[in-house]
């Protein structure tokens, strides 16, 4: 029989994320690399290790957005703000946020005011790497409702900031970063913009949807609506590569959209996606007359 809480027999718990990740600050102010001018302060050496290994750790998108929120303020960034663009609702369980900024400045984030879009998450999207708020470049280039949008959002505490997109992602997505004071280190920045994409991915990992039997596409109709619209393939192009008829591959298509509650071909790959099923194997189901 086992023993049951003696400590004699207990194996040791493994550690919760929050322990894992106990000592990253303190590593992070006791052990910083050498200046330079082009990477400042960096984290220590094996520190974004461990803080994926308390990621991976986490098993609710809560707890994994507190865990990212807490690592930004370890290295002292006041405020962060990881979410997805675009409308919530669309994304679904693609939809990611993280932050611990006041109500009043995530909805300015997300949505601006008075038709104003978020100028930090078009400039991140058209560029190559950080956008700073405060570079002249980027105040260039803002029109008169952005600037006024800036300016409420100043009025709402947050005054200076550092954003990136997220590039590797599914959906749509940056981080900001706004520091504590002073001018944010390049090298931290960067390793923050880093565990954001690894925090994003784990966080829609975790809200994807169970399957039902039903919704889990077969091998035939993961490939039919694949080479539609990834390769850009006609019908009757599909029927030939996958040899069937072009009447076998409508066939294919409606039932994939039916399956997963789809109401229109680029709907059914977008919850593909969100299932995780476009790049996976589907199910081998028995052949029928094709």
């Amino acid at each position: 029989m086992d023993s049951v809480g003696d400590p004699g027999h207990e194996e040791q718990a493994a550690p919760c994320a929050s322990e894992r990740l106990a000592d990253v600050e303190a590593r992070a102010e006791s052990q910083s690399c050498p200046e330079s001018p082009s990477s400042g302060n960096s984290p220590p050496h094996g520190a974004f290790e461990e803080f994926a290994e308390a990621c991976d750790s986490t098993r609710n998108v809560r707890a994994a957005a507190r865990l990212l929120v807490w690592t930004g303020q370890s290295l002292n960034f006041q405020q962060i703000l990881l979410s997805t663009h675009g409308n919530a609702e669309e994304l679904g369980s693609l939809a990611v946020s993280a932050h611990n900024c006041s109500t009043d400045i995530v909805a300015k984030l997300r949505d601006g005011e008075a038709g104003a879009h978020n100028p930090f998450f078009e400039q991140a999207e058209h560029s190559e790497g950080l956008v700073y708020w405060n570079a002249p470049r980027f105040r260039a280039a803002l029109g008169p409702k952005q600037r006024a949008w800036m300016e409420r959002l100043a009025e709402a505490g947050l005054k200076d900031g550092v954003s990136q997109i997220i590039r590797s992602s599914v959906a749509p997505a940056s981080l900001t970063l706004a520091p504590d004071g002073g001018e944010a280190q390049i090298g931290r920045v960067r390793w923050m913009m880093r565990a954001g994409a690894y925090a994003l991915h784990h966080m829609i990992a975790l809200q994807r949807p169970q399957l039902a039997p039903s919704e889990s596409l077969t091998l035939r109709e993961q490939q039919c609506l694949a080479l539609a619209t990834l390769q850009g393939l006609r019908p009757r192009d599909v029927a030939e590569t996958l040899g069937v008829s072009i009447n076998t591959v409508r066939t294919m298509r409606q039932s994939a959209c039916a399956r997963l509650h789809a109401r229109s071909q680029e709907e059914a790959v977008w919850r593909m996606v969100e299932t995780g099923q476009l790049f996976a194997r589907g199910r081998v189901s028995r052949p029928r007359s094709w």
